[in-house]
């Protein structure tokens, strides 16, 4: 089972309900996609990495993104945590060279941007 446009779709409406600084609206959606993406996790039969859990990284990154704009800097922290996991573990596995450079410098940003949350944290 494919969920990719119905992911796309869902991806698309937390967008909007982001862009109108909708920030409830726009975590119960990529939560859904969330949940999507762990679906087709899954039912994945390879070793290799899916589209489905760079899904689930990216979502957890905004769902960090998100907690954060809304000075829950705690939840925040834990997203990006999940988040780092993901992609470590993404990159670890038999990506192209190519997605293995893109992932890493997601990661960087990643680490950054927990970082800037953890001293938002102390203040």
């Amino acid at each position: 089972i494919n969920n990719s446009n119905e992911i796309s779709a869902v991806n698309a409406l937390a967008e909007n309900y982001y862009r109108s600084n909708d920030y409830r609206n726009a975590m119960s959606s990529l939560q859904k996609v969330l949940r999507l993406h762990h679906q087709g996790q899954l039912q994945q039969t390879t070793i290799y990495p899916s589209n489905d859990s760079l899904g689930v990284a990216q979502t957890l990154y905004a769902l960090g993104i998100l907690n954060a704009k809304m000075n829950d800097y705690e939840s925040a922290i834990v997203f990006f945590r999940e988040a780092l996991h993901e992609y470590y573990s993404n990159s670890s596995n038999a990506l192209s060279d190519c997605d293995n450079d893109y992932v890493n410098e997601v990661i960087k940003e990643l680490e950054r941007e927990l970082q800037a949350t953890e001293m938002q944290l102390l203040k």
